[in-house]
């Protein structure tokens, strides 16, 4: 029975220590981040990466955006966990050898510091691997295995560990889904090498200028002009015709919505209380599943405890755009 509780209290310690190995990893990470342009950062700046733009590298580098907290996400933990595991399958699969690297490569030689995580190198070989660890439906964004032809947001990436090792080549494993491995050789791409360093370095003199790239959603320019200015801009008639367009479209989108309001009604009724899932021809075509959603109750918090309301009340500056009446007259 000691044997047992001791084992316990053992493990228990390990799965503790390898949790505060990630969170340091991860915490590193992020906050070097800010003195370099990294390979994660090329996809953002050329446009590649649905999920980082040009402006949000630019407040990260710039420390306007604090790095994102990504100790405790769990798909964050589950890449760090499985890239042992993926190495030494891929060492199963390939009869290769690995050497652990998991250390940032980085030059100034271009005037401004690019550098690249390697996570191994393949001895042998003495290219890079780079460990990926994905869901299954994101297979579709790769191609056969032993291409070259890898997700395109990780392109950059692929190509900047090459350029810093100085290789005419890397290789990707990437493991889909917990359960399948697949392999792809990169060559170097000089064409595509030089204008990623082209691109950053314009981008690191725009950081070192603090003159931010264009936004290229309305939510980026409220950031980007969150504080605005006082009084009239006179713009061109070409102006006065797009804010006409967006009444027309403001209208447009009413209506449309109005009708599938009016199909989602006739939906509902064909389910409602007889079930949760709508089945035609034996598929499902929609469901209406209940749901929960916590939050507190702001007017029951100041009525009972106006204090504590008072002390977490914050105010916000915003800015709001709306097209007025007289834009109709472009139209």
């Amino acid at each position: 029975m000691q044997e047992d509780e001791d084992n316990v209290v053992v493990e228990s310690l390990a799965v503790q220590l390898e949790e505060e190995r990630i969170a340091a990893q991860i915490k590193v990470d992020t906050e070097d981040r800010m003195h370099f342009i990294g390979g994660s950062d090329e996809s953002g700046l050329l446009g590649l990466n649905p999920w980082h733009s040009p402006f949000e590298v630019y407040q990260e580098k710039t420390g306007e955006k604090a790095p994102e907290d990504l100790s405790s996400v769990e798909r964050v933990q589950w890449g760090i966990l499985m890239e042992d595991t993926i190495a030494t399958m891929y060492m199963r699969k390939t009869g290769k050898r690995l050497r652990r690297m998991n250390q940032r490569l980085s030059t100034m030689k271009y005037g401004f510091p690019l550098a690249a995580q390697i996570d191994r190198m393949i001895v042998g070989d003495k290219i890079p691997l780079e460990i990926k660890n994905t869901d299954a439906m994101n297979r579709k964004l790769w191609g056969e295995e032993g291409s070259p032809d890898i997700a395109l947001h990780y392109y950059p990436q692929v190509q900047q560990q090459i350029l810093l090792r100085d290789v005419a080549e890397a290789e990707v494993a990437v493991c889909f889904g917990g359960n399948t491995l697949v392999l792809y050789r990169v060559p170097r791409d000089q064409s595509f090498i030089n204008d990623m360093i082209e691109a950053a370095r314009i981008f690191w003199q725009r950081v070192q200028d603090r003159n931010p790239p264009d936004p290229i959603s309305v939510e980026e320019a409220s950031l980007r002009w969150a504080r605005g200015g006082i009084g009239p801009v006179y713009g061109t008639e070409e102006h006065g015709v797009a804010a006409a367009r967006m009444i027309t479209l403001a209208d447009e989108i009413k209506t449309l919505e109005a009708q599938r309001d009016a199909l989602k009604l006739s939906l509902e009724s064909v389910i409602g209380d007889n079930g949760d899932t709508l089945m035609v021809n034996g598929k499902p075509v929609c469901s209406w599943k209940k749901q929960e959603r916590h939050g507190i109750d702001s007017k029951m918090l100041k009525e009972q405890y106006p204090d504590v309301a008072a002390a977490c009340e914050s105010v916000s500056e915003f800015r709001v755009f709306r097209t007025l009446k007289d834009a109709k007259e472009f139209m």
